[in-house]
């Protein structure tokens, strides 16, 4: 993910999660936030060279509204296994102000 500032919106969080999702019934991102709060991103399946491996989720107004690492799993529920993926960190960055505030 490239890098990120404080209330972005639009940002795609990305997660591979090397299994096919093709017939998962719910994808999510569990997300721990740098202040220790939590949240949970709803996930839509996304296909990059063919595979169906990817939980992706577009951020939204207050979704990256603190600065520092923010903690993101992604979790999915298939008709007869549900399980977590791997973990992954990003930053979100205080935007630079010229101004000195």
């Amino acid at each position: 993910m490239t890098p990120q500032y404080t209330n972005t919106v639009g940002a795609i969080v990305q997660l591979n999660t090397g299994i096919d999702l093709t017939l998962v019934t719910t994808v999510q991102i569990n997300v721990l936030q740098p202040n220790g709060s939590t949240a949970i991103w709803p996930g839509t399946i996304a296909s990059i060279g063919g595979f169906n491996y990817y939980v992706q989720y577009t951020t939204m107004a207050g979704d990256l509204s603190q600065a520092g690492t923010y903690v993101v799993q992604p979790y999915v529920v298939f008709s007869n296994w549900s399980g977590l993926g791997e973990v992954a960190t990003f930053t979100v960055y205080n935007p630079f102000d010229p101004g000195g505030g």
